[in-house]
C-alpha cells in the first residue's frame, strides 16, 4: 500500500521525453533488449514517473520470459500515447481482467507480489494517464494514453 500511495505523489508532475528515460530503464532491467521509436515525443509526466512505468513493464516482461521490449511514442491531435509490447507469452484472456488489481500475480511462488501493474496504473491515473491491454498477435501489448 505504501508503494501505491507513493505513486500518487506530486513529484511525478512535469514532462519528459521518452528518450530521456531509456538509459535508466536499460540499467534497471538489463536482461531485456529495449528498442524505441519516436523518442523525442514528450509526455506529461515527470521523468521519475515514466521511468517507474517503463521499469515495471520491462521487469514484468522479463519475468514472463520476454527478451525484447518495443516502445513507441505516438502523438495524435487528441492524445499522446506510448505503445509497449514484448515478445513473451502474452497475457491470457482470464488474467487480462485482473492484472491491474493489487496483489494479483501468477508468480507468487517466485516472489511476485502482484503490485507492479497496480502501481503503474495508480501512478498514471494520478497524473492524467490511462493504461490498457491491447490485443496482439504475440506477447503482451499495453497502450498508455495521456
Amino acid at each position: 500500500a505504501r508503494q501505491i500511495a507513493a505513486a500518487r505523489m506530486p513529484e511525478h508532475r512535469g514532462a519528459t521525453r521518452l528518450s530521456d528515460c531509456l538509459t535508466a530503464v536499460r540499467y534497471e532491467v538489463p536482461e531485456i533488449e529495449i528498442s524505441a521509436a519516436n523518442g523525442n515525443v514528450e509526455f506529461p509526466l515527470a521523468r521519475s514517473g515514466l521511468e517507474i512505468v517503463l521499469t515495471h513493464l520491462a521487469g514484468n516482461a522479463v519475468e514472463a520470459g520476454a527478451t525484447e521490449l518495443d516502445v513507441e511514442a505516438v502523438r495524435t491531435s487528441e492524445s499522446t500515447n506510448l505503445l509497449v509490447s514484448d515478445n513473451g507469452p502474452g497475457i491470457s484472456t482470464g488474467n487480462a481482467q485482473q492484472v491491474f488489481e493489487p496483489f494479483f500475480t501468477t508468480r507468487r511462488d517466485s516472489g511476485g507480489t502482484g503490485m507492479g501493474l497496480a502501481i503503474v496504473q495508480t501512478l498514471l491515473l494520478a497524473h492524467g494517464g490511462l493504461i490498457e491491454i491491447e490485443e496482439s498477435e504475440a506477447g503482451a501489448r499495453f497502450r498508455i494514453s495521456f
